[in-house]
């Protein structure tokens, strides 16, 4: 059975720490960063930085809010990045969780084309590695019976 990401956007409190679990867990480097005068930091995934939490501010006065949303991938059940795929276990699904993984054999992949087909504008290309990196679901800890790192937090 698939398993699948809910995230109750009037819980989150826009404090990153699904952020930060994920980068930990996957050992993935910091990025240098600059104030730009909003909340989301960094303004972008990358192929280090998995997720991303965007900020909205709505309202004005007594309706003042931020909105926060926490961006990464949705392990689609029929994922357009594996239709945009030219080859065989570059990119594939796990049948027992559902999770879309990223093989080092998408780095033989046109990268845009896979950003391109995404609906969500998720994977990233590693400028060094031409690998196309994005969130795995942190399948080994689903395959381990624990929740995926950012859902920790």
């Amino acid at each position: 059975m698939a398993k699948a990401f809910f995230v109750d956007l009037t819980r989150c409190t826009g404090c990153r720490g699904c952020q930060i679990a994920c980068k930990q867990w996957k050992n993935l480097p910091a990025e240098e960063t600059t104030n730009r005068g909003g909340h989301t930091n960094p303004p972008d995934l990358s192929s280090v930085t998995y997720k991303t939490v965007h900020m909205r501010e709505v309202g004005k006065g007594k309706d003042f809010r931020m909105l926060f949303f926490p961006e990464q991938c949705r392990h689609c059940e029929l994922a357009p990045c594996m239709t945009a795929s030219t080859i065989d276990g570059a990119i594939v699904q796990d049948e027992k969780t559902g999770a879309v993984l990223f093989t080092p054999l998408t780095a033989l992949l046109d990268g845009q084309a896979v950003r391109e087909a995404c609906p969500y504008d998720i994977p990233r290309v590693d400028p060094q590695t031409k690998q196309i990196h994005k969130c795995d679901f942190c399948n080994d800890r689903v395959h381990q019976g624990m929740l995926p790192a950012c859902v920790l937090s």
